[in-house]
């Protein structure tokens, strides 16, 4: 997905698990191409943050979140380890390691 993203400009959504909204038993991403990022509403509230590489949580969002601006030269390696981190400071990972139900939404705006 991160070499995708690198190539096209769209949103990658990940439903992880049931209650996530997952609409497959299988995991898996789906991609949206789109050249006009002002339907994506949450746009606007990230493009306030002045803030690289730091997780970050907006006030204005009703959910529990993480967001992170990625200044696009980064590896999937360290997308992955970030992705790890930010579910384990949402608390997302259970007891015996066991994930529960989330969402991932990526963009290249």
């Amino acid at each position: 997905m991160s070499l995708l993203l690198r190539q096209q400009k769209g949103l990658a959504i990940y439903n992880g698990g049931v209650n996530a909204g997952c609409s497959q038993q299988h995991k898996h991403m789906q991609f949206t191409p789109t050249t006009d990022f002002k339907h994506i509403l949450i746009d606007s509230l990230i493009n306030q943050q002045k803030s690289y590489l730091t997780p970050l949580h907006i006030k204005q969002l009703p959910f529990q979140h993480l967001i992170v601006q990625l200044t696009g030269q980064e590896s999937v390696e360290k997308i992955v380890n970030m992705y790890h981190a930010m579910l384990n400071k949402l608390k997302l990972y259970g007891k015996n390691s066991q994930d529960v139900s989330h969402n991932t939404l990526l963009s290249n705006q």
